[in-house]
């Protein structure tokens, strides 16, 4: 059952960095700003946006997301105000499908991006207003005709 659910993982985190390849990169220059008295420059790289500080995002977020060997993976994440997380997973179409799993979040040096740690596990996941956005292995955000089923909205 352990080797099914790593082997379901694998396809899946395969999957996603396969559609990802597709991604195109935007390259953003420094914003000019003027006002009556000066001219502000800000650089977004220079001041990124804290969601950890911004949102709450204390909650409980669900959806389905793509699965390589199954009709899809009915996935419910909480994350808690101490920095845990559980996540309850349910493998559609599949005998032995469901899971629970719980861990610590570690967030990235802008706040914006979690990655929830399991023991030997982990995944990775943009916060934004009201949904979590499921990252490929390189915590690059999946593009492509599946974009939108790798979100995640908050209960």
């Amino acid at each position: 059952m352990i080797k099914k659910r790593k082997t379901s993982i694998s396809v899946f985190l395969m999957m996603g960095l396969l559609v990802s390849c597709t991604q195109n990169e935007k390259k953003n220059g420094p914003e000019t700003k003027k006002d009556s008295t000066s001219t502000v420059v800000k650089n977004s790289a220079q001041e990124p946006e804290n969601v950890k500080n911004s949102l709450n995002w204390v909650g409980t977020y669900e959806g389905t997301l793509p699965c390589a060997s199954c009709e899809g993976i009915k996935t419910t994440i909480t994350l808690n105000k101490d920095n845990t997380f559980n996540i309850a997973t349910e493998y559609l179409g599949d005998k032995d499908n469901k899971f629970n799993d719980k861990g610590v979040i570690e967030w990235d040096s802008t706040g914006s991006v979690i990655t929830l740690k399991s023991g030997q596990e982990s995944w990775k996941y943009k916060l934004s207003e009201n949904q979590l956005v499921h990252l490929d292995i390189d915590g690059k955000e999946i593009d492509g005709k599946m974009k939108s089923m790798y979100i995640l909205m908050k209960k």
